[in-house]
């Protein structure tokens, strides 16, 4: 696990090795163990590693036999024992056990079809001297991050935002990125809230040479190859029983400590269970609780402690640890609205004081249709039986005051829209009375106007619980789920494994029936069954809670008095926020007219982040207008 970074053309200000220089000391809490470099003439490549596998002959940057092709990598590849014994077949020599080598000599082999091959996490870069060609690429699901900037000399990337704004990029913001953060809680790929700075989409890759560059998507379910489809729910059940196992043992693979998170929900039980069956030795798992009982699952976590007589490290955390929100804010770049971003870091930082890998339940909820926002879409999808402009025309004409008004505006929605309306940050008219009127138009736009070709066609064509499910595997999964535990974890140098989302068993659950996946009463029925023998029974049968945080009472007891200064926040006086806007919301939370805990929370992520980077509003611009 690692931090990667590097540029070609020109390197900002002429200095490749003052670039190389920045970029790693940005990134050096991923990886604090080793740091290296490659600089040729127009290429410069930068790591930071954390040793994982090959603790003694495994650093980076690693070229080839003849130092024609040379990488630099940032993940694991899980089936990297495979594809060197078939690489030894063909003549290749080895200098390290790392997984590392056999990316550089596949890629002599393969070009950049290799990443075909490839199982597991990565984000990588591969520069062919001869060819003088570099290839730029990111994994299937986008579990490790890959950012670039398109500058007027060429091209940067790196694995977090931070380290390309501390090498050069520019920081001018995009106005329609911010709108989209009101929108969604989080700004989706491609898109960052910086004009220059990009994400690059899971499954997609970059091919830079002297002629040009091309961007293309290499990887996505619509062309993934076929798997064989068990014919029998049955067989189902006994497929991803299978698979999933597969996938756990295959992540087992380190020469350093190893654990899991554990909430004590589906997932995580699931993952931890599997990995106590596959180990000789006691599980090390690292849980969370909170101290409002509605929000806390540790009653669950301890049940599956004892159920698989794992060591439990536990922490119960208040309202204190809100503490990190600066840390957040760092780590991510740019505005990022998840609260359980919180809980995420500090279980990080606890599992980092005992192991130095961590596996993770997360991405059961997309591919098994976790989430209760689908069952919700499933139980009004009856409103497309009523013509849409019967719908149009009761909402309209229903007084907007009235009870009921916001459910036959939300029903006159096609089912798309309704979707995306039922998961917003906020309304439309707290946006409008929230935000400057440029950022307010923003956010009025179809936020995924933004996202990458397949997510924009996706999005336009919503007719089904099951579009919507791939929606968020190619979309929220990677900007929020997958980002909130990349960056959390390695901001504490601790990497994070996700067995859920190996591609194998991703493409086989996505070609299943969703009423096989869902069951008729939805969350997971199919996990449920494949692993009943090894849930105990109050988490088999027990309903989705989430990684919820307890904001609303935290933000109307320990914590109220930091609302009061928002209203008066220097991204109030002379950014894009409105103090009128600020002020209501502040109000009717403090009142306990309504709980407007996430919404306050994701102004004060903005604030905090608005601060951070400073005001850039030339004084001429006009109050409430961006810079």
């Amino acid at each position: 696990m690692c931090g990667i970074g590097g540029y070609w053309g020109a390197p900002p200000a002429g200095d490749g090795e003052g670039t190389l220089e920045a970029l790693g000391a940005a990134l050096r809490h991923r990886g604090p163990d080793q740091g290296g470099r490659f600089l040729d003439e127009n290429v410069g490549l930068a790591i930071r590693r954390l040793r994982i596998i090959d603790l003694s002959t495994g650093d980076q940057p690693i070229a080839g036999e003849d130092g024609r092709v040379v990488t630099v990598f940032n993940g694991e590849i899980y089936n990297h024992a495979d594809l060197r014994r078939d690489l030894e077949q063909r003549g290749h020599t080895f200098r390290t056990r790392a997984d590392t080598e056999v990316i550089v000599h596949l890629f002599e082999d393969e070009g950049e079809e290799f990443l075909h091959r490839l199982r597991g996490m990565f984000a990588l870069a591969v520069y062919d001297r001869r060819a003088r060609r570099l290839l730029v690429a990111r994994d299937r699901l986008g579990i490790k991050p890959l950012y670039y900037a398109e500058t007027p000399d060429g091209l940067m990337f790196a694995s977090e935002i931070p380290a390309l704004l501390a090498a050069g990029a520019s920081d001018e913001l995009d106005d329609d990125a911010l709108g989209a953060y009101f929108r969604l809680g989080y700004v989706p790929s491609p898109a960052t809230c910086y004009r220059q700075i990009r994400s690059l989409p899971p499954g997609w890759r970059i091919i830079q040479e002297a002629g040009g560059r091309r961007m293309e998507r290499w990887w996505s379910l619509g062309t993934a190859p076929r798997r064989p489809v068990p014919r029998t729910a049955g067989e189902a059940r006994e497929e991803v029983r299978r698979l999933v196992e597969e996938s756990v043992r295959l992540r087992l693979l380190s020469d350093v400590p190893l654990g899991a998170f554990l909430s004590g929900g589906l997932d995580s039980t699931l993952v931890v269970g599997t990995m106590a069956r596959l180990m000789d030795r006691p599980v090390d798992t690292f849980t969370i609780g909170f101290d409002e009982p509605g929000f806390d699952e540790t009653v669950h976590s301890r049940e599956a402690a004892a159920r698989f007589a794992t060591r439990r490290h536990e922490q119960v955390i208040g309202a204190d640890a809100l503490d990190v929100m600066d840390d957040l804010v760092g780590a991510f770049g740019q505005p990022f609205a998840d609260p359980s971003a919180v809980p995420t870091l500090l279980v990080s930082r606890l599992a980092r004081r005992h192991v130095t890998v961590a596996l993770s339940g997360d991405g059961g909820d997309e591919l098994f249709g976790g989430y209760t926002r689908y069952a919700l879409a499933r139980s009004q999808q009856w409103y497309d039986a009523v013509p849409r402009p019967l719908r149009a025309a009761a909402a309209a004409a229903w007084p907007a005051g009235l009870r009921g008004a916001g459910l036959l505006r939300i029903a006159s929605r096609p089912f798309g829209e309704r979707y995306l309306e039922n998961n917003a940050l906020t309304t439309p008219s707290e946006r409008e009375a929230l935000l400057a009127p440029d950022l307010a138009q923003a956010a009025a736009a179809n936020p995924y106007r933004l996202a990458e070709p397949l997510v924009r066609e996706m999005q336009a064509g919503l007719r089904s619980v099951e579009d919507l499910l791939r929606l968020d595997l190619h979309s929220y999964l990677s900007d929020v789920i997958l980002a909130k535990v990349d960056l959390m974890s390695m901001q504490c140098s601790l990497e994070a494994r996700v067995p859920l989302l190996d591609h194998v068993l991703v493409e086989t659950v996505s070609a299943l029936p969703l009423a096989w996946r869902m069951g008729p009463r939805g969350s997971k029925q199919l996990l449920r069954e494949a692993f009943a023998d090894l849930y105990p029974p109050a988490i088999r049968t027990r309903g989705k809670m989430g990684f919820g945080v307890p904001l609303g009472a935290w933000l109307s007891g320990p914590l109220a008095g930091r609302l009061a200064d928002l209203p008066s926040a220097e991204v109030v006086r002379h950014g894009p926020l409105r103090a009128e806007g600020v002020r209501r919301l502040v109000e009717e939370h403090r009142t306990g007219a309504r709980d407007r805990g996430r919404k306050l929370w994701s102004i004060m992520v903005f604030t905090a982040w608005w601060a951070r980077r400073g005001s850039r509003r030339p004084a001429a611009a006009p109050a409430g207008g961006l810079a």
